[in-house]
């Protein structure tokens, strides 16, 4: 009992010493209120690595070793996107592992990855030979021991998630403050908290003002309705071709390479649009499904909660009123496009849930072009065109290019192995694709609604510094008429998701709710 307990001590201690001098830096102080909870949720940990190894120095080292491992992946990821760890980012566990290229750690792959794995694995062995068991060697003890340890799991867990607990904690941290949280909490029990708050959250009707965030950044909405008044020559017709195009990483290069990136479709799309300017987006870096979802549903992080980290999770769980879903009931054929694979991000669950009758993803672009890594975006460009003319009827297309996708470096592109290089000649490939769609969507013998926009900027060194609000760009276009409204305007995801459905002639939403089904 005395090394139980002292094993126990000891790895608080050094745990939280390690995640006080990993937050030395930040501006929060270490809260002492959060104190008997950090230790509880450190206590947990303990539990859990003592119930599968019955030896308590063991689980020290452990508890010691994981706590330090989440500081280390926290801080790098903060470096990188400006964000600290966060519950949601463990369902990206899965991603990672198959897509690993994706999340800068290919280097992980094959011999190293395998002499990392059998280097723990050996690691491990050699301990448990060293220190004895607290437990009996009798199988039956072990078994009893074991099924004892799955039942109190099994009951911690659903005890946290049940409905008494998350109507306490959405007392006690009614909306986020991830930074702030982890500064004072510690990493551990943030990480517990915000599960807890996110699962009662899910259960629970989001609601929004519709209008209410538009032009945050400009002042009022009034602007808003100037800029997208009808022009004189405007068609009757009420149901326009609508096209949405995320660009992956884009963004006007002249904030950062002046005169370095010529982009001359992106100047033509700018002198043709209604609206352009500078984006608010929802992530630095990262996090694409933030800005996807805001952009199509006009719920951003202050309606969502902690929802927003990411949306996904849930958004096959609600009926969520999207764009694709308000275009669909007037009559709409709705066609999702990105030439990735089908269940990154699960999209081939969530897009069909927001809306999208028509879903093609990299199965869809097998014969495409690539350039680099992935499909060009001249190939998409051709086949957004394509989709546009498949048919005479109203339609809605919304496409997601990746060819810009980072990471950027060496073996990438047979040009150049410098990873700012690569994504400016990357950049020159998107002023293409804006360029075709604005002339090849404008021959329609019909009225076109082109929106394009970045996601989110990308991780390179340089290109964005580090803030609460990464900026983006984009381009609002009616190509079927001629107006004097030709206005540049910051605008945040939630003003160009109405902005849109304003020139396109959707009725605003003064306010919605997003329900989860009945019965939960």
């Amino acid at each position: 009992m005395v090394r139980l307990v002292l094993a126990l001590v000891i790895s608080c201690v050094v745990s939280i010493a390690i995640e006080h001098i990993s937050s030395s830096g930040h501006k929060y102080r270490l809260s002492r209120q959060a104190l008997p909870l950090r230790i509880l949720a450190h206590a947990a940990l303990f539990l859990f690595w003592l119930g599968l190894s019955w030896r308590p120095y063991f689980a020290a080292t452990a508890a010691i070793t994981t706590i330090a491992i989440m500081v280390a992946i926290s801080r790098a990821k903060q470096g990188l996107v400006g964000e600290p760890l966060v519950f949601s980012d463990f369902t990206l566990l899965r991603f990672v592992v198959r897509y690993p290229e994706l999340y800068y750690i290919e280097r992980l792959k094959g011999w190293c990855g395998l002499a990392l794995a059998a280097g723990f694995v050996a690691f491990i062995a050699l301990w448990f030979l060293a220190e004895p068991a607290l437990i009996s060697g009798r199988l039956e003890i072990w078994a009893l021991a074991g099924l004892a340890f799955v039942l109190i799991l099994a009951l911690l867990t659903r005890l946290a998630m049940s409905e008494a607990v998350g109507r306490r904690v959405a007392h006690w941290v009614p909306r986020p403050a991830l930074h702030r949280h982890t500064a004072g909490w510690g990493l551990l029990l943030t990480l517990i908290v915000y599960t807890i708050r996110w699962n009662f959250s899910r259960r629970q009707p989001i609601r929004s003002d519709g209008l209410r965030h538009s032009l945050r950044l400009s002042g009022g909405d009034t602007v808003l309705a100037n800029a997208l008044r009808p022009a004189d020559d405007a068609p009757t017709e009420p149901a326009p071709l609508v096209v949405l195009v995320q660009l992956e990483s884009f963004l006007d290069p002249e904030r950062y390479w002046p005169g370095l990136v010529p982009m001359p479709g992106l100047a033509e799309a700018r002198s043709r649009a209604r609206l352009y300017g500078p984006l608010r987006v929802q992530a630095q870096g990262a996090y694409t499904m933030r800005s996807e979802f805001a952009m199509l549903t006009g719920l951003g992080q202050d309606e969502l909660g902690f929802e927003g980290f990411d949306p996904y999770l849930s958004a096959t769980k609600r009926v969520t009123p999207s764009l694709a879903f308000r275009f669909s009931a007037r009559g709409y054929r709705t066609v999702f496009l990105h030439p990735f694979k089908s269940g990154f991000f699960g999209r081939d669950k969530v897009m069909p849930a927001l809306g999208f009758r028509e879903v093609v993803m990299e199965d869809g672009f097998v014969e495409a072009e690539r350039f680099g890594p992935y499909v060009s975006d001249e190939a998409l460009a051709e086949r957004i065109i394509a989709e546009a003319n498949a048919g005479d009827g109203p339609a809605f297309i919304f496409a997601v290019t990746m060819e810009n996708h980072g990471p950027w470096g060496p073996g990438r592109l047979a040009e150049t192995d410098d990873p700012a290089e690569q994504y400016r000649i990357h950049l020159g490939n998107t002023d293409w694709l804006i360029h075709r769609l604005v002339t090849g969507l404008a021959t329609q013998q019909r009225r076109v609604v082109l929106c394009l926009f970045g996601d989110h900027p990308p991780i390179l060194r340089g290109v964005a510094e580090l803030s609460a609000a990464p900026e983006t760009d984009y381009i609002l276009l009616d190509l079927a008429t001629a107006s004097d409204a030709n206005t540049e305007l910051p605008l945040d995801l939630a003003s160009l998701h109405h902005a849109l459905g304003l020139l396109a002639g959707l009725p605003p939403i003064r306010s919605r709710s997003a329900h989860a089904p009945s019965g939960r």
